[in-house]
């Protein structure tokens, strides 16, 4: 089925405020963008990749603490695709971390996001995340 154009807006404008909410550090911001009993698996970061984090408390101190080595990053996403599945639309999309805390941008990993989105109290949120890294530069110490 396609998504109409107000539908599709609307989901790569939850896109946007999650990238931008993270890239801030601002849990209260990102949390708006997940359910409350949400599921985010990570797919870079040594200490996180692979590490389910449950629910809006878990996933507030993930945002503000970046445990996953990128406390300084801008998330991009391109190419994103929308399916409505039986009770959520399946999202997916590329997704980059640039680390912008050196003296330059640097292309830190490529993941592919496959998402779970549903509606909740009038917006769209995401129900389940799981990027998965396709490749990830190791931090210089």
């Amino acid at each position: 089925m396609v998504l109409d154009a107000t539908t599709r807006t609307e989901l790569l404008d939850l896109y946007g405020r999650y990238a931008q909410a993270i890239d801030a550090n601002d849990g209260d911001r990102w949390i708006e963008c997940w359910l409350p009993e949400a599921t985010f698996v990570p797919g870079v970061g040594a200490a996180t990749a692979g590490r389910p984090i449950v629910g809006h408390a878990q996933l507030r101190s993930f945002a503000e603490r970046r445990p996953d080595d990128y406390p300084r990053a801008r998330i991009l996403t391109t190419n994103h695709t929308f399916e409505q599945a039986s009770d959520h639309i399946a999202g997916r999309c590329y997704g980059l971390v640039v680390d912008v805390g050196g003296d330059r941008p640097e292309l830190a990993a490529h993941v592919v996001y496959h998402d779970e989105i549903v509606r909740y109290e009038g917006r769209w949120c995401f129900r389940a995340r799981r990027p998965e890294a396709d490749v990830e530069h190791r931090r210089r110490s």
